[in-house]
């Protein structure tokens, strides 16, 4: 099965797999893609579902709210997590919820050769939004927004935490920020491809390549899980014993 999706992430950016047994162990099987990642409390899985707390925020994964285009872990310092899989626990019932994604590297074969290239060296300040703040996630970390590694491109997107610091540490209008924001915002709005995730049904998708999205929703019971991998298999954690 790992196999499978390998070659189908490779293919498409992200796979879409229903009929998962309820006892089927994902996360032995998700380890065959790269090494689970340690979430922003220490957990390995970590719970999607509404929590009334943070409902006041503009955009959090835990309110009933659309969020705003992004990529995963852009805040923090090294390479963010290559793969992101979610499954559902228990589905919206109703319209909306639906998991949106797009291809970065479609986007970014809009630009310009010039254009990429200050894309792969020019470093702008990612920083966490104020839904994570309230959690105890402050961070803030400097990225190019295409950084290229031994192992492919790293895109990083966000629609609202991405800002431009001049070398004195000023804040600052950038043309090329602005230009691939709105750009990216258009990208996904035109071209995104909309999963509903059924119950158990497993949902994963190269965090290097696509950005992604979901669309609010009314049921409070919706419930999804999420890990997240590194590039590499050889796991940063050892697993847990059950």
């Amino acid at each position: 099965m790992a196999d499978k999706m390998s070659k189908a992430l490779t293919a498409f950016g992200y796979v879409h797999v229903a009929g998962v047994p309820a006892d089927f162990d994902r996360l032995s099987v998700l380890s065959l893609l790269g090494a689970p990642v340690r979430q922003y409390q220490g957990e390995l899985i970590r719970d999607i579902k509404p929590d009334p707390a943070m409902q006041a925020f503009e955009v959090s994964a835990l309110n009933m709210k659309p969020l705003v285009p992004h990529t995963e872990h852009f805040e923090f310092a090294g390479l963010p997590p290559r793969y992101i899989a979610l499954w559902a626990v228990t589905p919206a019932q109703g319209p909306g919820g639906e998991t949106t994604l797009a291809d970065g590297y479609e986007l970014l074969g809009t630009f310009s050769p010039e254009q990429r290239a200050a894309m792969s060296v020019r470093e702008f300040e990612w920083r966490s939004p104020m839904s994570l703040t309230a959690e105890g996630v402050h961070e803030a970390a400097r990225h190019p927004i295409a950084e290229h590694t031994p192992w492919g491109i790293v895109l990083r997107f966000s629609g609202r935490e991405m800002r431009y610091r001049t070398q004195d540490g000023e804040y600052a209008d950038d043309s090329l920020l602005t230009e691939y924001r709105d750009r990216g915002l258009r990208h996904f709005e035109r071209t995104c491809r909309s999963v509903k995730i059924a119950q158990n049904a497993l949902l994963v998708w190269d965090n290097w390549r696509m950005y992604h999205s979901r669309n609010g929703f009314s049921d409070p019971r919706r419930h999804l899980r999420r890990v997240m991998l590194d590039h590499c298999p050889t796991a940063r954690f050892p697993l847990p014993a059950n």
